[in-house]
């Protein structure tokens, strides 16, 4: 009686250790799938993701109002399931032309990029569908972005697929083989999480007004400072600033200039690790002159004119740091648009320097 207690006891905790696998199993893929989904709504344009029969798996609103226009509505349209099927067997991303039903119907360009690096049953694509009506710079960025995009989504995705198909063949005893696939499975789903953060920002970006209003900016930067302390140290950086006694207030849109000095600090701190990295404040008349300096590994002549592009990665960098690559991007959005342009200046082994300005209160004329 005792032995076979025994026993029942060693199944009853080999059953819990399975079921619990199953679970952590599901949770990552539901998070997942609530990523994917974020990242989607964040895009401006109709979006979907496709699986390897064509079958719609993932879509934001714009996509589901336009797939009603076709027939069958609500599912992808014939020639665009083949572009998905054939994309998926070469790995080339294709565009197509395709009308909605009816008369004078719509046309819209359907871009098809392939995402999965998995199995047959893994494939997917990428399926963006740009109007023809919306404006020429607005379908020329989408354009620009999708197969950057396209890439940033299937590196996360693949990683995760091919730790999820670890994890489902893992026999009961292989503890640390499971555990260090989940902690990938984590980390990739950290990095599309922040991924589609930036994408979800630079929408708001483009609806939200600015908030412009007199604001205390050494005060803001020293916010900044402080709140980026901890990540600081844990790469080794000092952070500091310099600013003399008794500047006259900025007048910006404060939160958005908050981003900015976070942006730009984080992307210090993690291209420059145990360096330093100082942050400027210094009146040159009604303007105040913003610079920030890294003392770390500079960036390259080549690199150096596309550091604000989105998604933009060096190769000088093989062993990057694991951000969303729209770090700067969101930098020059914002200053865009307080019409205030921002250089960048660098040199390998001399650190890079940002600078840019903004006006001072007393710049600003008194309405009414």
């Amino acid at each position: 009686a005792a032995l076979l207690l025994v026993v029942l006891g060693l199944l009853a905790g080999l059953g819990w250790s399975a079921w619990r696998q199953r679970q952590r199993r599901l949770e990552r893929q539901s998070q997942l799938a609530r990523h994917a989904l974020d990242l989607l709504n964040a895009l401006p344009e109709a979006a979907l993701l496709a699986g390897g029969s064509g079958a719609i798996q993932l879509q934001n609103e714009f996509s589901a109002q336009l797939l009603q226009e076709f027939n069958p509505p609500g599912e992808l349209p014939g020639p665009v399931a083949l572009a998905v099927e054939r994309t998926q067997r070469t790995g080339a991303t294709e565009a197509l032309e395709i009308s909605a039903n009816g008369p004078g119907s719509r046309r819209y360009q359907a871009r098809v990029t392939p995402l999965s690096g998995g199995g047959e049953n893994d494939r997917r694509a990428l399926v963006i569908f740009l109007d023809g009506n919306r404006p020429a710079r607005r379908m020329d960025l989408t354009q620009r972005l999708t197969p950057s995009l396209a890439h940033e989504l299937r590196t996360p995705l693949t990683a995760i697929l091919g730790h999820l198909e670890i994890l489902n063949s893992c026999q009961l005893n292989e503890e640390t083989l499971w555990r260090r696939s989940l902690g990938f499975v984590s980390s990739e789903s950290e990095r599309l999480a922040r991924l589609v953060e930036d994408m979800l920002y630079l929408a708001r970006l483009e609806r939200a007004p600015l908030d412009l209003k007199p604001f205390d900016l050494q005060r803001v930067a020293e916010e900044v400072i402080a709140n980026l302390a901890h990540l600081a140290e844990v790469n080794q950086v000092v952070l500091s600033l310099q600013a003399p006694f008794g500047l006259p207030q900025a007048y910006a849109d404060p939160d958005r200039i908050r981003q900015v000095l976070i942006n730009l600090l984080d992307n210090a701190i993690k291209y420059a690790p145990g360096c330093s990295v100082t942050i400027q404040i210094a009146q040159q008349g009604e303007r105040l002159a913003i610079q920030v300096q890294d003392s770390g590994p500079g960036v390259t002549p080549q690199d150096l004119p596309h550091i604000f592009e989105p998604f933009y990665r060096s190769e000088a960098r093989p062993a990057r740091p694991r951000g969303s690559g729209l770090g700067l991007a969101i930098v020059q959005s914002i200053l865009e648009q307080h019409q205030a342009p921002i250089q960048a200046s660098s040199a390998p082994g001399s650190g890079t320097r940002f600078t840019f300005s903004l006006p001072t209160e007393s710049a600003i004329p008194l309405s009414g």
